[in-house]
């Protein structure tokens, strides 16, 4: 004879004390083979974490064995959200008896959740393909140690409560202005910046025309008010980051130029534009944007001649020079110009509607 699914739902409220979001309106239910949650949520992030933790008897189950579809894991704020737990999933025999259950969400902090980890190993970094724009070649072995990396380009939002916490101006706000695509081509204006780059804005985008000097201004910032100490890549954990640590791809997540516009915001699909960070699929590791969307600034120092004498074991570039490197390729190129091996170099003082950051931290 099967077992009778009977679940007495006994409800334990969780609140998190180190993070803002709320809960509310928590409503469970049967419903068959089911047991559906309902609940609104508060938060000032753009994103909260969803945990479910169930109690059966002297077992705990969370969210990761649980059969739970819906809203679990990170959700955007707002009322109507709903998670169901497929019981027989976990139970296929059924259950009877009493489950004491927690729902909990935790912001999800822009600049401090919304890392990656990336385990050290070696691989060749550089021109894989035979498609050598002369500085990135040789291909040469190089190891890395563990890092995180953010998952996202740093946004506009993530930058505007930068500023509005330091009262921070950019180089292009101070009179240096911005490079930007008009009718006529690329070219310089004043009044071109991060608040008004020359293209429609949201916070979600990438934030564009800053410096080097500047985006490491907001890393300053960011690792004094998260007590973590935050930096731009090196080169070279760009790359392998990038290439999902280090597998031989033309782009990130995949070569095949066929799937670029999966993955990448690109000449051919970006409306000249950058657009919201995190809307094409990820690289196998988890991270967005690498290839196209907007270039990222990176620490190292720029030697077209640096992969002849890189040292093996975590290259940080050269010790001197007046050009950095920018890495992944933006909005504006065509897939032969964002390889993931491609390089970039500029001044530190420049900004472009097409250049961005991203960020790592040490384990």
């Amino acid at each position: 004879m099967r077992k009778i699914i009977l679940l007495t739902m006994c409800f334990l409220m969780f609140y998190s004390v180190l993070y803002g979001a709320q809960l509310s309106n928590e409503v469970v239910k049967q419903d068959g083979r089911n047991v559906v949650f309902s609940f609104d949520i508060e938060s000032t992030e753009e994103y909260v974490d969803v945990k479910v933790v169930l109690s059966v008897g002297n077992k705990r189950y969370t969210s990761k064995n649980l059969k739970l579809s819906g809203d679990a894991g990170k959700v955007k704020p707002g009322k109507g959200k709903r998670i169901t737990w497929n019981v027989i999933g976990n139970f296929p025999e059924g259950y009877s008896g009493e489950i004491k259950w927690e729902l909990s969400a935790d912001d999800i902090k822009a600049g401090v959740d919304n890392m990656v980890e990336v385990k050290g190993g070696c691989f060749q970094m550089g021109d894989m393909f035979g498609n050598s724009y002369s500085d990135d070649d040789p291909a040469h072995e190089v190891c890395l140690s563990d890092f995180y990396i953010r998952a996202n380009e740093v946004t506009v939002g993530e930058f505007r409560k930068f500023v509005k916490n330091t009262g921070y101006k950019t180089q292009a706000e101070k009179g240096g202005g911005c490079f930007f695509l008009s009718g006529d081509g690329w070219e310089s204006r004043r009044n071109r910046n991060w608040r008004d780059p020359g293209f429609e804005l949201n916070d979600s985008q990438p934030v564009v025309c800053v410096s080097m000097k500047d985006s490491k201004a907001f890393l300053k910032w960011l690792s004094k008010e998260s007590k973590r100490k935050y930096r731009l890549p090196t080169e070279a954990e760009w790359e392998y980051a990038a290439r999902s640590k280090g597998k031989k791809e033309k782009w990130s997540g995949t070569s095949s130029k066929g799937e670029m516009s999966k993955y990448a915001w690109f000449i051919e699909n970006s409306k000249r534009k950058a657009n919201r960070v995190g809307k094409k699929l990820p690289n196998s590791l988890g991270i967005y944007d690498m290839t196209g969307n907007v270039w990222e600034w990176v620490s190292d120092k720029y030697d077209s001649s640096y992969y002849e004498k890189s040292p093996a074991q975590d290259p940080s570039g050269p010790s001197g020079g007046s050009l950095n490197v920018l890495r992944g390729g933006s909005w504006f190129d065509s897939p032969d110009e964002m390889e993931v091996a491609r390089r970039l170099k500029s001044v530190p003082e420049f900004s472009s509607t097409n250049f961005g950051f991203r960020y790592v931290t040490s384990k």
